[in-house]
């Protein structure tokens, strides 16, 4: 099937409102086809093809003889269509709906759906849909060429924790946190810091390079063909000044040589797994006093997530006596 036809003449389209008007003329019986062709100059053959059209639309709806512009068929552009514009906005919203929800739907996965609801409506759709118990690839394509607000995306993997923790409720609950805390202590900007962690590997994904033309393997060279995970933890103020960072090394001693080339200021430890742990957040609660002078006549306010490595009672005991108002 040709996605993508070229008309081969030049042949002026007539307009698709002087268009819907002559067979909305014909339907009403004002005038005649013949005389609706000569007024509105259009063949009478495209003329008859589109009031054929209409008049199979408005018998097989429920809407009596009324125009209605959404299923009166007129549009040129809906030759064999199965669902009608109203009936594809309707998937076109449920597709949205399940992507802002993070169950977002793969080809596969809406060709089938389209193919239960082909069913459900009982409409009138290729025989290879039953056989495939799933819509063909190409109304797929067309269907996302019509709807272009829809779009294929790769997306981020979302852990079901993160995803069911991010509600209203909660969110509301943080602001008011937020409003009463600035409200008791009128923090700074300069005083209101916000930590987290993320995983960085030791070798980074290889560029795209230039290679001779069929070579089936093209290697890079690198220090490593899979790399170390190591955790890296950064600390932010609102104002945008940062601190020295915090790495966490899958290694059970530390050695200073693993810092060769960091930011200067910056501290590394380590734990078996390389992940952030309760005994090394109390490490980086200290390296945030050294940098920052909090004091509990002074304080500042550190914003972080609710890991369960940042609420233990070591922590929580040497912010409140290093003057550290921790919000999470």
């Amino acid at each position: 099937m040709v996605r993508t036809y070229v008309k081969k003449k030049q042949v002026p389209d007539v307009p698709e409102e002087t268009m819907r008007s002559a067979v909305k003329d014909v339907l009403s019986r004002n005038m005649s086809l013949r005389q609706a062709a000569a007024r509105f100059g259009i063949k009478k053959s495209t003329l008859y093809d589109r009031v054929s059209k209409a008049r199979n639309m408005n018998d097989n709806s429920d809407s009596g003889t009324e125009m209605n512009d959404s299923k009166s068929g007129l549009s040129k552009y809906a030759s064999r269509q199965v669902f009608s514009p109203i009936e594809e906005l309707e998937l076109e919203k449920y597709l949205k709906q399940s992507s802002q929800i993070l169950h977002g739907l793969t080809y596969i996965a809406t060709r089938k759906l389209a193919y239960e609801y082909a069913v459900k409506l009982n409409k009138t759709f290729p025989e290879k849909w039953h056989e495939n118990r799933q819509a063909g690839i190409e109304w797929m394509k067309c269907f996302m060429k019509r709807h272009p607000r829809l779009s294929l995306r790769k997306p981020e993997n979302t852990s079901f924790g993160r995803a069911s923790a991010f509600n209203k409720h909660n969110v509301d609950n943080f602001f008011n946190n937020y409003a009463d805390v600035f409200k008791k202590y009128k923090f700074h900007p300069s005083r209101i810091w916000n930590t987290d962690e993320t995983g960085i590997s030791t070798v980074l994904q290889a560029p795209k390079v230039i290679a001779e033309t069929g070579k089936r393997v093209v290697g890079q060279c690198v220090s490593a063909e899979r790399g170390t995970l190591v955790t890296f933890c950064g600390v932010i103020s609102a104002t945008g000044s940062a601190l020295p960072p915090m790495f966490v090394y899958p290694r059970v001693r530390m050695k200073d040589h693993f810092l060769h080339g960091s930011v200067p200021g910056s501290i590394g430890y380590g734990t078996k797994s390389g992940w952030m742990t309760a005994p090394v957040f109390v490490k980086l609660l200290e390296h945030i006093k050294k940098y920052t002078n909090s004091t509990p006549t002074d304080p500042i306010l550190l914003l972080m997530d609710k890991h369960e490595t940042h609420v233990s009672v070591d922590a929580i005991n040497y912010a409140r006596e290093n003057g550290i108002v921790l919000l999470s």
